[in-house]
């Protein structure tokens, strides 16, 4: 009696064990970044799960719960985030031509380099929101999102 009970006890904690793995295995975000238009540099890539800090994908992200460079091919660019809890998310991206960590702005603070948001919010005269970029993330599945990189 007691040997089944330790064989059962010991089967019920490996699924247990199997079953928060999978939790903390979480999904995986794939974003696709298009219509860049060159080669040149990289692209950052920030993931929010909240309003606060979101769009900053300026080279500091520091609200980011995921932050990311990516190389640019064909003018295209795969941000890949794994281990990401179910929730609702956003992501912002911009395009680092000269490489120097930051997303460029004139004396206006209006954008000289290209930037993005998951749902390709692009609001003509303020900043894209949280809300308005957000989706939801489900489960430990891959999930694709394809962002347009606006200039």
């Amino acid at each position: 009696m007691k040997n089944s009970q330790s064989a059962l006890l010991g089967s019920l904690i490996l699924l247990l064990g199997a079953a928060a793995a999978a939790d903390l295995a979480g999904a995986t975000l794939r974003v696709e970044v298009v219509n860049l238009r060159n080669d040149l540099g990289d692209v950052g890539c920030a993931v929010f799960n909240s309003a606060e800090g979101f769009p900053d994908s300026g080279g500091k992200a520091t609200k980011a719960i995921k932050a990311l460079h990516a190389p640019i091919v064909d003018k295209k660019a795969i941000c890949e985030f794994k281990n990401l809890p179910s929730g609702v998310y956003a992501v912002s991206v911009y395009h680092d031509e000269n490489k120097n960590g930051q997303i460029d702005k004139n004396m206006l603070g209006i954008p000289k380099e290209g930037y993005g948001t998951s749902n390709d919010v692009h609001p003509a005269m303020s900043v894209p929101t949280f809300k308005a970029a957000s989706f939801t993330l489900d489960g430990d599945k891959l999930t694709s999102l394809t962002v347009q990189m606006g200039y």
